[in-house]
C-alpha cells in the first residue's frame, strides 16, 4: 500500500512539474495567464496518471521492477514527465490505442461466437446422425469428419474394453452400444426398439447411469441422450 501513495505522489509531483514545463515552453504564454496555467497543470496531471495505463497496454513491468529496484522510480518519472510535457498528443495516443484494441477484441469475439456456434451445429448434427432419433430432415448434412472421427475412435476404444453381459439390463447395454453403430441413445428410440414400456427402460438407463456405463450427453436442452461414459 505504501509503494502506491509512494507512485501516485510521483504521478502528482510529474504532472505539476511537466504542466509547468510544458505552460513555460510556450512563446504565446510570455505574458501570465492564470487559467493556461491551470490548464497546463490539470493536464498534465491527468495525463501522468495515464502512464500506468499505457506501461500495461505495452506489458511493461516497470512499477513491479521498481519496487526491487529503486533505479527504474527514475524510469517511471521520466515516462511520466514526457506524458505531462506532451499532455495532449500523449493522450490522444492512448485513447487511440484503447478504442483499436477494443475493435480488435470486438472482432476476435464476434468471430469466435460465430465459430463456437458452428461447432456447436456440427456437435447437434453428429448428435442425430449417430442416434436413434435421427431425424429425416438432417440426412443431408455432412460434419466435418475431422471432428467425428476422435469421437468414433474413442467410443469403439470404450466398446471393445467392454465384455458383452446376459439380462436384460446388461443386453439392452450390448445392443445399444456395445454392437449398435450409434453413438447416441434415447429412452424413446430403445423403448421402441425393444418393445418395452418407456418407464422400464428409463429405469435401465438409469441403473446403467448409477454404474457409470452411460451418461447424459447434454447437447440439446428439449432431448436426453445417452452415450457410454467416458474413462
Amino acid at each position: 500500500m505504501e509503494s502506491f501513495y509512494f507512485t501516485c505522489l510521483i504521478i502528482i509531483c510529474c504532472g505539476i512539474f511537466g504542466g509547468l514545463a510544458n505552460y513555460f515552453s510556450s512563446d504565446e504564454n510570455e505574458k501570465f495567464s492564470m487559467f493556461k496555467l491551470n490548464r497546463s497543470l490539470m493536464i498534465g496531471i491527468v495525463s501522468a496518471f495515464t502512464v500506468p495505463l499505457f506501461l500495461e497496454m505495452v506489458s511493461s513491468n516497470l512499477l513491479a521492477e521498481a519496487e526491487t529496484n529503486n533505479i527504474k522510480y527514475l524510469v517511471f518519472i521520466g515516462f511520466c514527465l514526457i506524458a505531462a510535457f506532451y499532455a495532449n498528443r500523449f493522450l490522444d495516443s492512448v485513447a487511440n490505442n484503447i478504442f483499436r484494441d477494443h475493435a480488435e477484441v470486438k472482432k476476435k469475439t464476434v468471430k469466435m461466437e460465430e465459430n463456437s456456434s458452428k461447432q456447436y451445429q456440427i456437435v447437434q448434427d453428429i448428435a442425430y446422425k449417430r442416434s436413434d432419433s435421427f431425424e429425416s430432415n438432417y440426412k443431408n448434412i455432412k460434419p466435418d469428419k475431422i471432428l467425428i472421427e476422435p469421437q468414433i475412435i474413442a467410443e469403439q476404444k470404450i466398446r471393445k474394453s467392454i465384455s458383452p453381459l446376459i439380462d436384460l439390463k446388461d443386453e439392452i447395454f450390448r445392443d445399444c452400444y456395445i454392437t449398435s453403430d450409434k453413438l447416441y441413445r434415447t429412452i424413446e428410440g430403445v423403448a421402441k426398439e425393444k418393445h418395452r414400456d418407456r418407464s422400464e427402460i428409463s429405469e435401465i438407463f438409469d441403473e446403467l447411469e448409477k454404474e457409470a456405463k452411460i451418461e447424459k450427453a447434454h447437447i440439446f436442452p428439449d432431448k436426453n441422450l445417452y452415450r457410454l461414459k467416458k474413462k
